[in-house]
């Protein structure tokens, strides 16, 4: 967990990764995002998933604009190229680029590059956290990705395969950071949780035995339908109807907790209750 210091840059880079796909990183990414946007901080959404996990889900017609990829490749500031949205306080980064099947190696490259910590500085002064939708595993570009970046959120599915990740997830934190890297856990993420399933839940018991409890966040993302079909609409849980599913207070809670968890504070005088009446 990252040390508070209320002298330091506010602006945080967070990364959504895990060993496997499947276990709800773009559900957590682009729900957390709009959640931490609602609660006023300047927020960006920045896929770094080859196969545009984000820009696929929010396409409609036409061919896809630029992204994150032509930031890297052609110098293209974020804040000209980053998807504005109805909430002033949350933008949304593709990949980009022309096809991923094209850009696997050139990516490799410009994510091994200096350019990607030059993207970083420069997104740090337009938003307060950026939030980092990854490929699965942790090589290649999420590995890159990870060796600059502030901190980590990992979902870990309720199921029993993912415990075996958790091991070779904390090694690849610790070898970054004995290369220099001053990455931190924000914690893990339990996702797709079933209260009904024996199994699901059994999974989750033995990852509260595993870890460390301050490692692992309180609230977790059940297994509901609703974020099915937000994915396929393309919105945050949040936006699925104009009377929002009960689920979607989920990621208010995280928001809240992550908000702690990798130093996000405000500099100012602290929050006064609102008036109900004028």
């Amino acid at each position: 967990m990252k040390e508070l210091d209320e002298q330091s840059d506010p602006s945080v880079v967070l990364a959504i990764a895990s060993q496997k796909g499947g276990v709800g990183k773009t559900t957590t990414a682009l729900n957390l995002g709009y959640a931490l946007a609602r609660r006023g901080w300047r927020t960006l959404v920045a896929d770094a998933d080859p196969q545009g996990a984000i820009g696929l889900s929010l396409r409609r017609k036409g061919p896809p604009g630029p992204g994150w990829v032509d930031c890297l490749q052609k110098g293209l500031k974020v804040k000209e190229v980053a998807l504005r949205t109805r909430l002033a306080e949350f933008d949304i980064l593709t990949f980009g680029g022309d096809s991923s099947a094209q850009l696997w190696k050139p990516v490799e490259g410009l994510f091994e590059s200096s350019a990607l910590r030059s993207f970083f500085d420069e997104a740090k002064q337009h938003y307060d956290v950026i939030v980092v939708d990854t490929a699965g595993g942790t090589y290649g570009p999420t590995l890159a990705v990870l060796r600059e970046c502030d901190s980590v959120l990992f979902p870990l599915q309720a199921e029993p395969l993912a415990l075996r990740s958790v091991t070779q997830i904390l090694d690849v934190i610790g070898v970054l950071r004995r290369e220099g890297s001053h990455i931190s856990i924000a914690g893990f993420l339990l996702t797709m949780l079933s209260p009904d399933d024996p199994t699901s839940m059994s999974v989750a018991q033995e990852c509260w035995k595993l870890l460390p409890s301050e490692l692992i966040l309180n609230a977790n993302v059940p297994r509901d339908h609703a974020f099915l079909r937000a994915s396929v609409h393309g919105v945050p849980v949040s936006l699925l109807s104009r009377r929002p599913p009960r689920v979607s207070a989920v990621f208010d809670l995280i928001s809240h907790e992550i908000e702690r968890r990798i130093g996000l504070v405000r500099m100012e005088e602290p929050d006064e209750p609102i008036p109900l009446l004028d």
